[in-house]
């Protein structure tokens, strides 16, 4: 009897603790989960490099990124020294390691191209460029002539074109689409094709190395998904096919931050005033001139007011963010923005925005080895804004370059550093034509237009 009445005594006690005890909670300064420095929000935190829990961070982060075939598509262009740096760098870093996907690209159809381009035009393409040459460079006659006519009304001669042309546009192309797939089936949240941003391809014709305009085939395809799409193009000139193509609906919100020079054969277009059309694209089209000289801190200015605009009037299902370098110091864009400065600015959206987006290449003019390195830096720091693109974690890539299981490292020279100071002759260069006065001129028109996008759309 004693026994029974023991043994009730303890079962009481063991359902009063399961019942009553609540369980401690793990607070916001636990070790896995320490809260973000303050100085994130400043851009890029350079701390001493732990990778370990960089590795460990990377498991946990907000967003899930997959890469879209990046070597496969480097070998299928004519100068591939500065993509190939790109990935061996990339890879070297590890950054595509520990959750990161890799997903090979699929060669797009020639009916998915003719969402955007004419029939003729892609049949022109679809041509070799081997054949291309030859056939421009035949004895004249009358008949070859009206066919020379044709390639060279596509943008199409003997300096743009090369064997392999057509596969290479399906399969870059091919590729955006695929990372464009990733975002609309929720399998990923920011999807990478540093090969893809041809955003200067018009419907009918080539422009310069930009035969296919995969970033309106993007736009068409995440329409199926996403209401509201912000397009935003860091490249040195502006995308006027895609300005154009979307200038009309207010279901695209273009955004181009472009060197713009009045007249200019290749910055002459993307003026302030172009804002969109009456209706559904009123005020849904923002271009942002940049003057010759235009620095890393103009840049960040303007992407600050870019994001909170965006963010607080528009507020975007989705972004595709296209980084151009061409507009890197040293190049014939005579902007001298800096890999880490670009990639602050990317950081700085991803955070602000943080919906699903497709970040692309955009542009293919680095291609040689003379300014591989650079496109290498910028697209290495690139994806690591993209991978630690979860709030409190900071980037930790060590300074000095990896050589190990890095074929291009040698191509990384003379520094073989990820974030070079400028040496002093640049330094003496790099003062802008963007004063204050005219920057806050131009702050004030991006302020301006996304306040009258507000008042047109009653917000």
């Amino acid at each position: 009897m004693l026994l029974g009445l023991l043994f009730l005594l303890f079962l009481l006690q063991v359902m009063s603790t399961l019942l009553f005890t609540r369980p401690k909670k793990r607070t916001r300064q636990s070790k896995s989960h320490p809260s973000p420095p303050s100085s994130w929000n400043d851009g890029f935190a350079m701390p001493a490099p732990d990778l370990k829990r960089a590795k460990t961070k990377l498991n946990s982060r907000r967003h899930k990124v997959v890469v879209i075939g990046a070597k496969e598509c480097d070998q299928h262009i004519p100068v591939k020294a500065s993509q190939q740096a790109t990935f061996d760098t990339v890879a070297a870093y590890g950054l595509l390691n520990h959750g990161v996907r890799r997903i090979a690209p699929k060669l797009a159809s020639l009916s998915k191209m003719n969402d955007f381009h004419s029939q003729e035009y892609l049949e022109i393409l679809s041509h070799e460029g081997k054949d291309i040459i030859l056939d421009m460079k035949k004895d004249d006659n009358d008949d070859e002539d009206d066919e020379d006519d044709a390639f060279i009304s596509a943008g199409l001669t003997p300096s743009n074109t090369f064997n392999g042309m057509w596969y290479y546009c399906r399969l870059i192309t091919g590729a955006t689409l695929v990372a464009a797939k990733e975002l609309t089936s929720s399998n990923s949240t920011l999807a990478i094709n540093w090969m893809g941003g041809n955003s200067n391809a018009m419907s009918d014709a080539a422009l310069g190395t930009s035969y296919i305009n995969d970033t309106a085939l993007a736009i068409f395809a995440l329409r199926h998904k996403f209401q509201k799409i912000a397009v935003i193009d860091l490249s040195a000139t502006h995308p006027l096919a895609i300005q154009d193509a979307f200038y009309y609906t207010g279901n695209v919100f273009t955004v181009s931050v472009h060197r713009y020079e009045k007249n200019h054969d290749t910055y002459g277009t993307g003026r302030r005033k172009d804002k969109g059309a009456e209706g559904e694209g009123r005020h849904t089209n923002l271009n942002v001139n940049m003057s010759i000289g235009a620095t890393d801190t103009n840049l960040l200015d303007v992407i600050k007011e870019i994001a909170a605009g965006l963010a607080e009037t528009y507020k975007p299902e989705c972004v595709i963010l296209t980084v151009g370098t061409n507009s890197l110091s040293g190049g014939i864009s005579k902007l001298n923005y800096t890999p880490v400065g670009m990639a602050t600015a990317v950081d700085h959206l991803l955070k602000v925005l943080d919906v699903p987006t497709l970040l692309l290449g955009g542009d293919n003019t680095w291609r040689g080895k003379s300014k591989c390195a650079q496109h290498a830096r910028l697209w290495t720091l690139v994806v690591d804004a993209a991978v630690n693109a979860t709030k409190g974690v900071v980037s930790t890539l060590p300074n000095d370059i990896p050589d190990e299981d890095n074929p291009s490292w040698n191509l990384m020279g003379p520094s073989f550093e990820l974030r070079e100071e400028d040496d002093e002759e640049e330094k003496k260069t790099s003062e802008t034509n963007d004063n204050t006065t005219q920057m806050n001129v131009k702050l004030n028109g991006i302020r301006e237009r996304f306040r009258k996008y507000k008042r047109t759309t009653g917000l």
